[in-house]
């Protein structure tokens, strides 16, 4: 049976698992046993809770029908029945205490799912080839939950990196000459047409020709049953304020370049991305083998939910294999 049990398209399966060297297969089968107790913890915790509740809805169906008895039935409120409803109401409040921690339990730290490294592999094309990429790394005197943290705290740094590249500003020149051209483009698509106060125009065929005035831009907007056109304010504003608003965006631009913030050119991108991303993925290794020596050394260590599986497996892609031999 293959071990991506989570695929359902075995063709799909056979192909990734033919793509694994057999220590990545072994790290998957660990990956998916670790969620498979995960998952039975939860379920087990689910449990509990469930039975909990069910005790707690006997013993308050209890308090109800006995309080029925002596509101309604006219029985006596002995003392023996108020230390039962008592009983009763303890037993509720140790409950639902007891719901509150198995809940906190249940709320397991998230953890890298197989799930996640199923859906990597699938988009892999076929006849990718996965070499092995595994890094060593020498501890010394380091403590191996100190250098796994230290090595988080890296992917972190990275990752916020990373960030700080997306929303990076592009070149001042480059915002400027957009924010610009988009005014007056505006400005000039919104212009009022001065020419038929110039020309003789005829409204209608019956009619004379008369002075034309002039054709101000509109705005269409429809009222249900008819379309009603009036004359469009903002669009007039735009023309007329149009100096103004050329100061106004280059005063409002120039103020996000203050301070020197980080500036990549669009066509930079993709090449910045990459290099962080590489680093990111390096040290994502260097990780997964600290991880395996905490492991060799009975330390359970949970994976970042947002490990690389191809770090976490120890492959990368090399040469492709030539897809005509795969149909």
């Amino acid at each position: 049976m293959s071990v991506f049990q989570e695929i359902d398209d075995e063709d799909v399966a056979d192909r990734i698992e033919a793509m694994l060297p057999d220590f990545a297969l072994d790290k998957v089968r660990r990956i998916e046993a670790i969620s498979a107790e995960r998952s039975g913890v939860y379920s087990n915790i689910s449990a509990k809770i469930a039975r909990l509740h069910e005790q707690r809805r006997d013993w308050q169906s209890l308090i109800t029908r006995s309080e029925r008895e002596f509101e309604y039935d006219g029985m006596a409120k002995t003392a023996h029945a108020v230390a039962q409803i008592a009983k009763w109401n303890q037993r509720i409040a140790k409950a639902n205490e007891e719901v509150k921690k198995l809940s906190a339990q249940q709320k397991l730290e998230p953890t890298l799912p197989p799930h996640i490294i199923f859906e990597e592999l699938r988009e892999l094309r076929p006849g990718t080839v996965l070499v092995d990429a595994r890094v060593t790394v020498k501890l010394g005197k380091s403590d191996v939950a100190d250098a796994i943290n230290a090595s988080r705290n890296k992917i972190a740094a990275l990752t916020s990196q990373r960030g700080a590249v997306r929303n990076a500003l592009l070149p001042k020149d480059v915002a400027l000459h957009r924010a610009i051209t988009d005014i007056k483009q505006e400005a000039a698509e919104n212009a009022p047409d001065f020419t038929p106060n110039a020309k003789l125009v005829r409204p209608m065929i019956n009619l004379r020709p008369r002075q034309g005035r002039t054709e101000w831009p509109t705005l269409s907007l429809e009222s249900g049953t008819q379309l009603v056109e009036i004359e469009d304010a903002a669009a007039i504003v735009k023309f007329v304020m149009r100096d103004a608003l050329i100061a106004a965006a280059t005063e409002s631009i120039s103020k996000l370049y203050e301070g020197n913030p980080l500036v990549i050119p669009e066509a930079d991108r993709p090449k910045a991305f990459s290099a962080v991303d590489a680093e990111i993925l390096a040290e994502s290794r260097r990780e997964e083998s600290l991880i395996e020596i905490a492991e060799s050394k009975g330390i359970k260590v949970l994976r970042r939910s947002n490990a690389p599986p191809l770090a976490v497996l120890g492959v990368a892609v090399g040469a492709a294999v030539d897809e005509t031999e795969f149909g």
